[in-house]
């Protein structure tokens, strides 16, 4: 079975964790121990299937982004539950960066407001490109039709201008269950599925199908035995395969793929393996390995959009770039801000500040392989380090 990654959005108190603890609760995937941690006086808090920190269960909001896993008769799913503050942004752009689809929360009594518009944008920016709408607590406005109509209307108005191919809407309480694992009554008027058959029907990221992308993670050494630690960010790659290393521009041929297990064949996508060489010379930690026939270049200046992810602004200094795992020192200038309540382009007037979206360039020492983020969300994506701190101050998708 292929594998589908959700996350949830939206802003704070839309139900998030609620929904996912009840398609976890209603899909009847909970292990005992988990429904006695969730319970108590026979009630179960939906909620808490997710939020597991003591300072979530004790504030009852989402602070970390949590995953868990299920799967039905069609498929599996990773469900990442995202945090709605806007000070929790950060961590619900990592939790973007690797979702195949967006579930978008909206309170059916409050309709699209400034996080609801901050979450659509940022996962329009990183490659998210299916957003199912789960208005949700309909029970609370007695699940009127007039009221979920209305706000369709504005995120369809909302997401014109933004890169989305999949884009649903369900009418749900997340709380009571209605339509969120089996139809609802309340519901007549509502012609579409539940959201679990909704899921079951998206279509999933499929990596082996993408371009081969190779990352070194480093150089193995013992005895007589040398290779390279690499993980297969995409594609399929082969022994006898005949790849162009970056930025070296080495060309070296796969004599053997090495795992745990054994010696392989060949190596599928989002794997860690080690790879024997033809040429080991100048392959280092941070090299892209790549077909040889593809049109990969190295870099030393381009544009990127970058989601800004500290209390400090972007400033006038050296930055460390980290495409992969390769590192280099750069200057980030911005040009542009991306408004949330429209997701237009307007000139960066100001600074850079913590959760603005900004178009920037951003030049290199070195040179680095690079592709357009959204030909390649893996060899496209990258964050920006604070040099003095160890922080990381950015996540960042390369427009080329």
């Amino acid at each position: 079975m292929d594998m589908l990654r959700i996350m949830t959005a939206g802003s704070v108190d839309d139900g998030k964790s609620t929904l996912i603890g009840r398609l976890l609760y209603d899909s009847h995937v909970l292990l005992e121990d988990q429904l006695n941690a969730v319970t108590h006086d026979d009630n179960v808090n939906l909620a808490f299937v997710t939020d597991g920190l003591k300072a979530e269960r004790e504030q009852g909001i989402t602070i970390d982004v949590a995953y868990r896993y299920f799967s039905t008769a069609k498929r599996k799913f990773i469900l990442a539950d995202a945090p709605g503050h806007v000070q929790y942004t950060r961590n619900m752009v990592t939790a973007a960066t690797a979702s195949d689809v967006m579930l978008l929360m909206i309170d059916a009594q409050n309709g699209l407001v400034e996080q609801t518009k901050r979450h659509l944008v940022i996962a329009s920016v990183f490659g998210i490109d299916a957003v199912i709408v789960c208005v949700n607590k309909m029970d609370l406005v007695e699940f009127r039709e007039d009221v979920f109509n209305e706000i369709v209307s504005s995120v369809k108005s909302f997401v014109s201008g933004l890169r989305f191919r999949h884009l649903a809407f369900v009418p749900i309480s997340a709380l009571r269950g209605d339509n969120v694992v089996h139809k609802a009554e309340q519901t007549k008027w509502y012609a579409g599925l539940p959201l679990l058959d909704l899921l079951g029907n998206v279509s999933s990221f499929n990596r082996t199908s993408m371009p081969l992308r190779v990352s070194v993670q480093n150089v193995v050494r013992f005895e007589s035995y040398r290779g390279v630690g690499a993980f297969v960010w995409s594609g399929n790659l082969k022994v006898g395969d005949r790849l162009k290393a970056m930025p070296q521009n080495i060309v070296v041929a796969v004599t053997a793929i090495d795992a745990m297990n054994g010696g392989l064949v060949e190596s599928g996508a989002r794997r860690s393996c080690t790879l024997q060489l033809s040429d080991f010379s100048n392959i280092e930690r941070g090299s892209l390995l790549v077909p040889i026939a593809d049109d990969v270049k190295s870099e030393i200046r381009f544009e990127a959009i970058c989601c800004w992810l500290h209390n400090n602004p972007l400033a006038e200094k050296s930055y460390l770039l980290r495409v992969g795992t390769l590192e280099a020192a750069c200057k980030v200038t911005a040009s542009k801000i991306i408004n949330v309540h429209n997701g237009e382009e307007e000139a960066a007037a100001g600074n850079v500040d913590l959760n603005d979206i900004a178009r920037v360039a951003i030049q290199t020492s070195t040179p680095v392989p690079v592709e357009n983020y959204y030909a390649n969300r893996f060899t496209g994506s990258a964050i920006l380090i604070d040099v003095a701190s160890g922080e990381t101050v950015a996540a960042v998708a390369i427009m080329l």
